[in-house]
């Protein structure tokens, strides 16, 4: 029940890059990342807005349901 879209950043650059207008239309951004990421400007809003969980990517894949549990509670 819910739409996501996953950008990736790696050794062959941004892939599915989010636009400005899909990062302000978000509810929640989660940033797994494990290092720093290109173009992280572009999320500050929806930091100051405490809409970002930013999180190693291992911690998604041990629990992915804990993280759409924050998520689902940030937009309550």
């Amino acid at each position: 029940g819910y739409d996501v879209k996953v950008e990736t950043q790696g050794g062959m650059g941004i892939e599915n890059e989010l636009s400005e207008d899909e990062i302000a239309e978000a509810d929640v951004v989660i940033l797994a990342i494990a290092i720093g990421i290109e173009g992280v400007e572009r999320f500050e809003e929806k930091e100051d807005a405490g809409l970002i969980i930013s999180l190693n990517p291992a911690e998604v894949v041990r629990d992915p349901a804990a993280i759409i549990d924050r998520a689902e509670n940030l937009v309550k």
